[in-house]
């Protein structure tokens, strides 16, 4: 897969050691100058399968490796590696670079308070559900993980454009575009509404997609986010008339409107607390409704789910000894991950094979020419894929500049009009899979493309006859990808799963909630990490196709990404420190690492010590034995402007940012400048802010705001671009094979949760 591939990892804070890892994983040498001493406690897997060098960055020894490298990756503290990235682009003019910054956090911050720092700049701590509407602090460092993986997967796409231009070039992810993929699900903004209330409680604001305390005290996670699963819900709790009751009026966007969620959400409430939740969990299984038990906070790698699916890896560490690991997110059934090695400790190093930033143009054309549109230009992908996780893995790849087609029945994807930006960036092809025209229709353009992406459940690929191996005998290099809730294997094989569901599984929820109850998270975490992940694969397989000549199918589950997504947490070893868990409405870790109301608003601090809370006037220079630190900076700060507390505190040197809205990040020009937000207009002329670049290559796609399709808006033009007929196409529209639209003119800003 990457084999041959030697990245350099120079990075300083934790995101480039997991990119770093993410290609180690597939292949790739991996060369870390660092030492043990200065370790976090995940280390033994996130320098999984490298080689630390004991070395400077800026050494004779690091220079010369960064001279044959193929990828160099940096994390913004450039300074440490200076001269190393000064020499890049003169001595090695096919290297990648892959800097990982951070969004308006300094260098000096430590990685976990940056990524709660992040998350306050980006708007995604208010955005969270809380009892009091406040901001709410990820017990997990969800945009590290997610900027990590983005990261391997721009990188990845990079090394194919290398492979055709012969040149390497600068990628840069930053904090804020991990926050675009990880808030996918929310950060759309209608700047003539005001921000949604927060205020609903740890539960959510959608009562079939949350969670409930059942007989026995357990908690149950009701996956109820489609119709169909509502109406099967409802008529087994028993509380079917609420679909009845004139104020919903068999409308199910209104189950979770501000004057009914209260109410709807009582009744359900009361259903679920006559019965124990095996019960209860038995019953939904058996009206196929996805549902599932609330479990506890560091147990997943013991689930026989992620057993069956090899998520649970073992490696004896040189430091810490037997460490149990999460494994990778994604498994490519042709080529697939190396199971992990320990770090290796070495005082020099060479790269282990011969590197092909030497090679010019191997596996491709060296003509020099550049990819304007992005670095999948030329490559066609079909993306067959519903409601989240399967439409905006085809919006990541068409923001990488792929030509991504939407195929979806006539009815259309039952999502598109909630979830109308999963689908930006893609052409619309409307066809009847089970029609034998429309399915003969399908495989023409099958022919002419490179991916097929799904998220169908287990068995429904075979049943239409549009599986690998029957998609490999019409083209042969062709690659698959498919998106499951449980994978393919294993006790929960073919369940349907929904993010929440996994949140729940996974002990994410419970892992937020800690001592409270559990806490549904707003970001859809795992529907969008397995977006990334499905990128990710698709830029390997490609990748690999392009080296070998072949093609393969993948697979990606929401039960592996949700083992990535707490990844570092999960990791298990004898003299491993506890991990932290959350509470009701968590504002943060500690005291000095924390939200804090101030008189106008919210503000995220980071304090290195009480000192630094003394000198920016916080805190009395005495403190009394069992003084409540928090108390106190709470009653300074809340009759302070958060203008004056980011001063004071950054003034004495700590670091503090407003706790900002996505509405606040929408008004400001600095972030329409730079492109991490555009506005997309409606056939009407009404705006709306939606992300706008994931990423920036140095030779990248002109920014354009990638708008939604209309349903088969498309069809005809993609029909004609693989050589049908105007004639074949007329009559497949009038047998019903393909439907034909128009352009998408109606959407809007769905908080469905």
């Amino acid at each position: 897969m990457l084999d041959g591939i030697a990245v350099l990892d120079l990075s300083v804070a934790s995101v480039g050691r997991i990119a770093a890892m993410l290609m180690g994983d597939f292949g790739a040498d991996v060369i870390r100058p660092g030492d043990c001493d200065t370790s976090p406690p995940e280390a033994p897997m996130w320098d999984r399968n490298k080689r630390i060098l004991d070395a400077d960055r800026n050494s004779d020894k690091v220079i010369a490796l960064a001279a044959d490298a193929d990828v160099i990756i940096t994390t913004g503290a450039e300074a440490e590696a200076a001269e190393v990235i000064d020499l890049i682009g003169e001595r090695n003019p096919r290297v990648v670079h892959l800097s990982l910054t951070r969004f308006r956090v300094g260098d000096e911050v430590p990685d976990r308070a940056a990524d709660g720092l992040m998350s306050a700049a980006t708007g995604i701590g208010r955005r969270q559900s809380s009892s009091d509407g406040g901001p709410v602090e990820p017990v997990f460092p969800y945009l590290t993980y997610e900027q990590a993986l983005w990261g391997a997967t721009c990188t990845v796409a990079a090394l194919i454009e290398r492979e055709r231009s012969g040149r390497g070039q600068l990628v840069t992810v930053d904090g804020m575009n991990a926050a675009q993929i990880t808030a996918a699900a929310t950060m759309v903004v209608d700047p003539d509404s005001p921000p949604p209330s927060t205020a609903v409680g740890a539960h959510g604001p959608n009562p079939p997609y949350s969670t409930y305390r059942c007989a026995d005290g357990n908690w149950l996670l009701l996956g109820a986010l489609l119709p169909k699963f509502q109406i099967a819900a409802f008529k087994l709790l028993g509380v079917a008339d609420i679909l009845t009751d004139p104020r919903i009026d068999g409308q199910h966007t209104k189950l979770y409107s501000v004057e009914n969620r209260d109410w709807v959400r009582a009744r359900i409430a009361e259903a679920f607390a006559t019965r124990p939740c095996s019960d209860w969990l038995t019953a939904l299984d058996e009206v196929d409704c996805p549902a599932s038990v609330v479990a506890d906070a560091g147990e997943f790698l013991d689930h026989p789910q992620s057993v069956a699916l090899e998520q649970r890896q073992i490696v004896d560490d040189p430091v810490v000894g037997s460490v149990e690991m999460p494994w990778t997110p994604v498994d490519l059934t042709g080529s697939r991950a190396k199971r992990p090695r320990p770090r290796q400790f070495v005082d020099a190093a060479c790269w282990s094979s011969g590197s092909s930033s030497t090679a010019p143009g191997a596996g491709g054309s060296s003509s020099g020419g550049s990819s304007s549109g992005g670095p999948l230009t030329g490559f066609r992908v079909l993306d067959l894929g519903a409601v989240l996780a399967g439409p905006l893995a085809g919006s990541l790849l068409a923001d990488l500049g792929a030509d991504v087609v939407k195929v979806e029945p006539s009815a259309g994807d039952n999502f598109r009009g909630i979830g109308w930006h999963y689908n930006r960036g893609q052409r619309s092809l409307a066809l009847d899979l089970r029609n034998p025209a429309g399915a003969r229709a399908f495989r023409e353009v099958v022919k002419a493309s490179d991916v097929v992406l799904d998220n169908f459940r287990p068995g429904v690929l075979r049943r239409l006859g549009i599986d690998h191996e029957s998609l490999t005998r019409v083209r042969p290099e062709i690659i698959t990808g498919s998106i499951t809730g449980f994978g393919e294997v294993g006790p929960l094989a073919g369940k349907p799963g929904f993010d929440p569901i996994l949140q729940a599984v996974s002990g994410m929820m419970a892992a937020q909630g800690g001592d409270a109850d559990p806490v549904f998270s707003s970001i859809a975490v795992n529907d969008v990490t397995a977006a990334c992940a499905m990128a990710f694969a698709s830029c390997l397989a490609l990748y690999h196709r392009l080296r070998r000549g072949v093609g393969q199918r993948f697979d990606v589950s929401l039960t592996i990404v949700a083992a990535y997504m707490q990844c570092g947490e999960l990791v298990r070893y004898q003299s491993r420190p506890p991990v932290q868990l959350g509470g009701l409405d968590y504002p943060g870790p500690s005291p000095l690492d924390r939200y804090y109301r101030t008189s106008n608003g919210y503000v995220r601090v980071w304090l290195p010590s009480a000192d630094t809370a003394i000198a920016a006037c916080l805190l009395p220079a005495k403190q009394s034995d069992g003084h409540d630190l928090a108390a106190q900076i709470q009653m300074t700060l809340e009759s302070l402007p958060t203008d004056d507390v980011v001063s004071r505190i950054e003034g004495a040197g700590g670091a503090a940012t407003e706790a900002i809205t996505y509405h606040d990040l929408a008004a400001e020009p600095e972030i329409l400048r730079d492109h991490y937000l555009g506005a997309l207009s409606r056939a009407d002329g009404k705006e709306f802010f939606v992300p706008a670049r994931y990423a920036t290559f140095e030779r990248g796609r002109a920014v354009e705001i990638l708008g939604p399709p209309g349903l088969g808006e498309h069809s005809r033009q993609v029909l004609e671009s693989v050589g049908i007929s105007r004639a074949d196409i007329d009559e497949l529209v009038e047998s019903g094979a393909v439907w034909e639209g128009s352009a998408m003119t109606d959407f809007a800003v769905s908080l469905y949760r």
